[in-house]
């Protein structure tokens, strides 16, 4: 499963260094700009928050979103694309596709 991690950390950078060791055990991720990342684990988002919140000031934000094929859309370098295609779900709600 894909999901997209949004955050906003108020403390200095290296005070976060935790939350990206913490990010390295849960599964593949990249991080195609400041402030998000794309992880691919098994967790469902519930269980992506609770490892990383411990990382986590009272000031600091975050945000999970799975993301499903044909519902997420953006614009990133051919690396980010291809890691994408790699983590992403299909969608559930979509009709199955003949065979």
């Amino acid at each position: 499963m894909l999901y997209h991690v949004s955050f906003i950390f108020k403390l200095r950078p290296e005070d976060y260094t935790g939350f990206f060791e913490r990010l390295d055990a849960l599964g593949r991720w990249v991080q195609p700009f400041d402030g998000c990342v794309l992880v691919s684990t098994a967790l469902t988002a519930e269980g992506l928050r609770a490892k990383l919140l411990p990382y986590l000031g009272e000031l600091d934000k975050l945000v999970i979103s799975k993301m499903f094929r044909g519902q997420c859309a953006g614009r990133l370098p051919g690396r980010y694309k291809t890691f994408i295609k790699g983590a992403i779900s299909r969608d559930p709600s979509a009709p199955e596709q003949p065979s």
